[in-house]
């Protein structure tokens, strides 16, 4: 599991068709959900369609299309019995406006479970007859290719995603060369976390008690993966047929720092609990703490930690102790400093990849300096010491540093 740290981003892509699709060679064949926003009196077009059959698989899965309002408007199987070319297709004009579920559904008791039916995709939506891209998005894409198989099957995959963060922020993602045949796509402000703060680690995971946040009960705000650009006529929430609420399309914004307090675990007491509370923000804060009473946070006894903030607040148990484990006298006097050093912050979890041939590529494309961010960040030390991970030294990567440093890489062509 790596998580790539993204701060500021960019890259250069190649063009995307006009309908959201599953691109040349990557297919699907795991439960997932896809979602798609259509006003009234726009069609609303799917295809699932048969390419393969796997002998790996467990289950047979099937497409099942939800209008806003929950009534199901279409299943559809593709079983063993249905020969390659076999289609799912789907086609209905929009009573309203409104967000449409499509999604791969596994027999009870298999929803974990891989699909021997390898399918390609195609969801769209249509405005007399014209497509209107940037539509559709997934908060979880997982996708299946064949590296061996000869093309256009098989081989090599550069897929490229639209990442869309709840503060409005866009990046656009393209991976090269990918080869991950079943590989997980998600993103969100956090990536990588110690359990126990839901800080972020800031690096790639081998063990050391580090977790990818959605295997953790610590709260966090998935972000949106379109399969284009996300277009400018979407509303800024929306309903989805679930009747879950949720937020879509809104002008990026920029973070506020509102409130800090420290409460006390009794009089006195250098010990208790720091809160934080922000503004247009989701992800980690530093937290600094003054324990020698000088009014400055650079001193050798100063200490350093990590806040995760979701929903605007968040809090971290401080043990009244300075930098070298002694206890601050109740007569010294204590500050704290809560920051958020960076912002628009995304980490790119991508789950058993394989390989990613001529790496990854990160534009940025709305806020500050529209269109011309293309830094990465990544620490991959974890990953390649055999301390952490009997597999160290099957991982390698293009680009030499195992970590980025604190200015980034330029990722533009490819990197790491």
């Amino acid at each position: 599991m790596a998580a790539l740290l993204m701060a500021v981003g960019g890259l250069v892509v190649p063009t995307s068709a006009s309908a959201e699709t599953s691109p040349p060679a990557g297919h699907v064949r795991t439960p997932q959900t896809w979602y798609l926003y259509a006003g009234a009196g726009e069609t609303v077009s799917t295809d699932f369609t048969k390419v393969f059959q796997v002998l790996n698989g467990q289950m047979d899965p099937t497409v099942v299309i939800t209008r806003p309002d929950g009534s199901v408007a279409s299943e559809c199987a593709l079983t063993a019995a249905d020969p390659v070319g076999s289609q799912c297709a789907f086609t209905e004009v929009a009573a309203g406006d409104g967000v449409w579920s499509v999604a791969l559904v596994a027999p009870e008791g298999q929803e974990t479970a891989q699909g021997r039916q390898v399918l390609d995709w195609d969801i769209s939506v249509y405005d007399g007859g014209e497509p209107r891209p940037g539509r559709v998005w997934t908060e979880r894409y997982a996708q299946y290719d064949l590296p061996l198989q000869p093309a256009p099957l098989g081989g090599p995959v550069d897929l490229t995603l639209w990442y869309l963060t709840e503060q409005g922020y866009i990046y656009e993602v393209d991976r090269l060369g990918m080869q991950g045949i079943d590989s997980i796509y998600t993103a969100d402000a956090f990536g990588v976390v110690d359990p126990a703060t839901c800080a972020s680690a800031h690096s790639s995971t081998a063990g050391r008690g580090y977790q990818k946040i959605s295997n953790t009960t610590c709260r966090y705000t998935p972000f949106k993966m379109f399969f284009a650009a996300p277009a400018d006529d979407l509303p800024a929430q929306v309903t989805l047929p679930t009747g879950e609420t949720t937020w879509l399309s809104t002008p990026p914004v920029t973070p506020t720092l509102d409130a800090v307090t420290f409460t006390q675990d009794t009089v006195g007491s250098r010990s208790g609990t720091i809160e934080a509370v922000f503004s247009n923000f989701e992800g980690s804060a530093l937290v600094h703490v003054d324990a020698d009473g000088d009014g400055a946070f650079d001193g050798p006894n100063e200490r350093t930690t990590t806040m995760g903030i979701v929903g605007g607040e968040g809090s971290v148990v401080f043990d009244g102790l300075d930098a070298v484990g002694n206890p601050i006298p109740y007569t010294t006097p204590v500050a704290f400093r809560v920051s958020a050093d960076g912002f628009a912050e995304v980490h790119f979890s991508d789950q058993d990849t394989e390989v990613l041939g001529n790496g990854i590529q990160v534009r940025r494309l709305n806020g500050p300096a529209d269109g011309t961010e293309t830094r990465i960040f990544w620490d991959d030390t974890h990953v390649t010491s055999a301390m952490n991970d009997p597999q160290a030294d099957l991982k390698c990567s293009a680009t030499a540093p195992l970590a980025s440093g604190v200015a980034g890489v330029d990722s533009a062509g490819g990197v790491h």
